[in-house]
């Protein structure tokens, strides 16, 4: 049978603008070389290249603290858990900051908020820096809530850019770039953070976070562009093409205030609820909360294993030593970049025209899932015996590698799948996945203790090896039943895909 006639048309249409060997651009650009779909691949790499940038600093500024709370300990007179108690906040702020002021987007603009909250973030930077006294404690607290709450809204605003500017076949590279970005954050600034107690006080640790926001607040300022088309008039979101005003008009001014932009704002503060409570979403939320929940999990308390005294259990490391170990989440970090770039679009591109008659579906970015279902148990069992038995710390490193490769490698699928059943609310699909991925870490945090006292690391992190297991049967339903579960959205005209509304897209031509 030839190509053409496997390829299925009822109430399917077939585009005329192609890209690279066939593939058929979703969605279609207009004519306007103003449209963001036409912008030259520079320009978008550009955009591409500040919004990592913003994204990486925000976390970065957030969790900057990991891996000196032990040695915050003694100044507050606090046990190491209890300084533990810092990060979560950090990461309770990352996940419900987005969910109060990403809506501001509306009124202020995306690069606005993005700009502004990282400016926000340097000041919790400075705050943090100067909490050294014992009675601070609760302060240096609060100035990790909000610096969570601001360094998150570059890493959950920049998605919705991103669809404007990306075709669907680009986009599992571009969501690999954008969430690893954010993610290393996570896994750089501890480091960094590490070597710099070596010779350093503590505080340093946070100083060095300023500068990196205020150079990412600068990027933002002079490279980033408003990517807003409305495809029905043919404009941009953008009033001046004089650079002066452009910048004027895109940091300083308010885009929209009137009654409408204020019953706008409180629509989009409630869409991030009723995505996150509808079927779909829900099980790729859950997913990814109880997957990445345990490297979440293991990474927080990995600090107080390695500097704990070899005869209390631990491995007795210094500061810098726990820096250097860390270097295994960074190389989980590249290996997740290079494996994503490689194959988050080709894989699925691949199980399109093999087993979907070239006819795309959201789900079908899922099947990339299948490599970090595979080692993220083996990642956790090793990490459970290398702890339980005192391992050679090698081990315990190829078991950190493992799992951190595997939770990296998940989530920029899970956030690419949920945008792309959403495209219409990207940054409200965003912001649910992000409070989804980090809720069941934040509280595993608090447990833990108590966990661990009662049946012991090893047991806890192989309980957690058999649950991450078990996260692959929630794959499994929604990759059969995601079309149906979509239609269940609690809130049907949020649901926009490029493959509603009965139109299918046949991918390759």
């Amino acid at each position: 049978m030839a190509d053409e006639e496997k390829v299925r048309l009822p109430r399917t249409y077939l585009p005329n603008k192609l890209g690279d060997n066939g593939i058929v651009l979703i969605p279609q650009p207009s004519d306007d070389p103003a449209d963001p779909l036409n912008w030259p691949t520079g320009k978008k790499l550009k955009l591409l290249a500040v919004l990592c940038i913003a994204a990486f600093s925000g976390t970065a500024g957030a969790l900057a603290g990991d891996i000196i709370y032990p040695v915050q300990a003694a100044v507050y007179k606090k046990t190491p858990f209890e300084l533990s108690y810092s990060v979560s906040a950090a990461l309770a702020g990352t996940a419900g900051g987005p969910l109060i002021f990403a809506p501001l987007a509306v009124i202020f603009g995306r690069p606005s908020v993005v700009f502004w909250s990282l400016l926000a973030c340097l000041g919790c930077g400075i705050w943090a820096a100067c909490m050294t006294g014992e009675n601070d404690y609760t302060l240096f607290v609060i100035s990790r809530l909000l610096s969570g709450v601001f360094g998150s809204l570059p890493s959950n605003v920049g998605a919705s850019m991103l669809l404007d500017v990306f075709f669907l076949h680009q986009r599992g590279r571009v969501f690999v770039c954008y969430s690893l970005s954010n993610t290393s954050g996570f896994i750089v600034a501890p480091t960094v953070g590490g070597f710099i107690l070596k010779s350093q006080a503590w505080p340093v640790c946070f100083w060095w976070t300023v500068a990196l926001l205020g150079v990412a607040a600068l990027l933002v300022f002079g490279l980033l562009d408003e990517t807003g088309y409305d495809r029905k008039s043919g404009s941009i979101s953008q009033p001046t093409e004089a650079a002066i005003g452009k910048k004027i008009w895109t940091f300083f001014s308010v885009a929209q205030l009137d009654s409408r932009s204020i019953s706008l704002l409180a629509k989009h503060a409630a869409i991030p609820f009723l995505i996150g409570l509808s079927p779909a979403p829900m099980l790729a939320g859950i997913f990814i909360m109880v997957f990445f929940g345990w490297t979440l999990l293991l990474y927080i308390t990995l600090p107080v294993y390695l500097q704990s005294p070899v005869d209390e259990g631990g491995y007795g490391f210094a500061p810098v030593q726990n820096a250097a170990f860390s270097f295994s989440s960074w190389f989980a970090l590249i290996a997740a970049q290079i494996f994503g770039v490689a194959f988050n679009d080709a894989f699925p591109l691949w199980i399109c025209r093999r087993f979907y008659q070239k006819i795309w579906a959201p789900e079908i970015r899922l099947y990339s899932l299948v490599l970090p279902l595979t080692t993220m148990p083996i990642g956790l069992a090793i990490s459970a015996a290398a702890l339980a038995h005192h391992y050679h710390f090698m081990v315990l490193a190829l078991g950190v590698f493992i799992a951190a490769f595997s939770g990296l490698l998940a989530h920029p699928v899970i956030v690419n799948y949920v945008v792309e059943c959403f495209t219409a609310y990207s940054v409200e699909a965003t912001i649910i996945v992000t409070l989804y991925r980090l809720g069941w870490g934040i509280v595993l945090v608090f447990i833990a203790g108590a966990w661990e006292a009662r049946l012991g690391v090893g047991w806890m992190f192989g309980m957690a090896a058999i649950f991450s297991m078990a996260c692959g049967l929630i794959m499994v339903v929604l990759v059969r039943n995601g079309s149906a579960l979509r239609s269940l959205t609690i809130s049907k005209s949020l649901v926009s895909t490029e493959a509603d509304e009965g139109v299918e897209w046949p991918i390759l031509i």
